[in-house]
């Protein structure tokens, strides 16, 4: 053995062993961290897009007219009565559909509507959703309510329910709203 300064080869071999085995686990580390990030985002993204269809079916669909009101499984449609304060026609027609999404990425929810202007407008409520299903609450007078699948109309029902699925693997969210029924006189 020579007296030179340096690091002997196995000394070289056993620092790279130990830096590769570090940086492994610095990086599964950040990989993991950035996938629970990700999974808190969608999350507290799918919460703000629930508050909005919250929001939406208290403001709107419990101000559905008596009627027309027709629903189906995948989706509705009513005529919402705007207040007498309001500077615009006297209802407006709104749907409420859920639909493929347009790259296979699930179901979505979306709202139409026609106001005063006569333009469609159109707006997306909820999106990547593993499944959609609308029910409707009531029956015909002398009959007992019942949950059904489809409402022929065109008196509308006393409640209505929205069960969406975010993810296959969660559990499914409902939403039971009940209609208030004004009409045009009756409105506040």
């Amino acid at each position: 053995m020579s007296n030179e300064d340096g690091f002997s080869l196995i000394e070289v071999v056993v620092a790279a062993s130990l830096l590769a085995l570090l940086s492994t686990l610095l990086f599964g580390g950040i990989d993991m961290s950035h996938r629970a990030m990700d999974a808190g985002l969608r999350r507290t993204d799918l919460a703000g897009q629930i508050a909005v269809l919250d929001t939406f079916l208290q403001s709107h669909l419990a101000q559905a007219n008596r009627s027309p009101f027709v629903g189906g499984s995948n989706g509705l449609d009513f005529e919402e009565v705007s207040p007498d304060w309001l500077a615009t026609s006297p209802t407006g027609h709104i749907a409420l559909r859920s639909a493929r999404a347009e790259n296979n990425d699930g179901w979505k929810l979306v709202a139409q509507w026609q106001g005063a202007d006569e333009r469609p407008h159109q707006s997306l409520i909820l999106d990547r959703l593993a499944g959609v299903e609308f029910a409707y609450f009531g029956g015909p007078p002398g009959d007992t309510p019942t949950w059904r699948s489809d409402w022929p109309g065109p008196a509308a029902p006393s409640l209505v329910r929205l069960r969406f699925t975010a993810a296959a693997d969660r559990p499914a969210e409902e939403m039971i709203v009940a209609l208030r029924l004004v009409s045009r006189g009756d409105h506040p």
